[in-house]
């Protein structure tokens, strides 16, 4: 049983299946096909290790398709978190099905994906702490326009609309449409994805022993 320090709060984790072809496909021709299945995963196992070791609340991890695949089972067996599936279509149908789920059994929630190892247990506190204190939106803003952390105690099904997913217009795009709603975002500190082959040395970053700087070695 985890002991949590934000009761009525629930992180949900986005990730993609480990499929050749499907995951990182931009690291190529840097990575193989699948070197870039193995950074997926050490990203999204990072992602998953980070929030075990916080107990900040209970974790959802919701991957696109594959739930039996060796990796997911892997996952759950060694952490807490419970694995379900994400709603066909874009980004931003699948964001709000996730959203509109979760706060139908909670009172807020904590959204991240798993392309940013930078995202780290103060960091999720800091989100969940304006949940609490009152705010009903707060973003956690990406280097290439993105974002990596959004969290909200409300859904409207426009928040995910209008949005040109995988561009450097989602962070705007994003702004705006709760400014439509009337919702003011809690920004918090702008973090960096791992996408492209120049995000690879952004790893050398994190400490030494980290499995994602291990990876680095293997492939440079």
């Amino acid at each position: 049983m985890i002991e949590c320090s934000f009761s009525g709060y629930k992180i949900v984790q986005f990730a993609k299946a480990p499929l050749l072809g499907h995951v990182k496909t931009r690291m190529q021709p840097v990575l193989s096909l699948q070197g870039s299945v193995d950074l997926h995963c050490a990203l999204t196992q990072h992602t998953v290790n980070m929030i075990a070791q916080a107990q900040v609340c209970p974790h959802e991890l919701w991957v696109d398709s594959n739930l039996d695949h060796v990796f997911f089972r892997d996952l759950v067996a060694q952490s807490a978190c419970k694995l379900k599936k994400q709603e066909a279509g874009d980004l931003g149908v699948k964001m709000a099905s996730a959203v509109q789920s979760s706060l139908s059994s909670c009172k807020g929630l904590v959204l991240v994906g798993s392309d940013c190892p930078f995202i780290d247990e103060g960091y999720l506190r800091k989100a969940l702490l304006s949940l609490e204190a009152g705010n009903e939106a707060v973003i956690g803003p990406a280097s290439d326009g993105g974002y990596v952390l959004l969290g909200l105690t409300r859904y409207h099904a426009s928040m995910f609309a209008c949005v040109d997913w995988g561009t450097e217009k989602v962070f705007q795009q994003t702004a705006r449409q709760f400014e439509a709603l009337g919702i003011e975002l809690d920004v918090l500190s702008v973090l960096s994805d791992i996408d492209e082959p120049e995000d690879l040395r952004l790893l050398r970053k994190l400490p030494r022993t980290n499995a994602l700087n291990l990876f680095l070695d293997a492939v440079v």
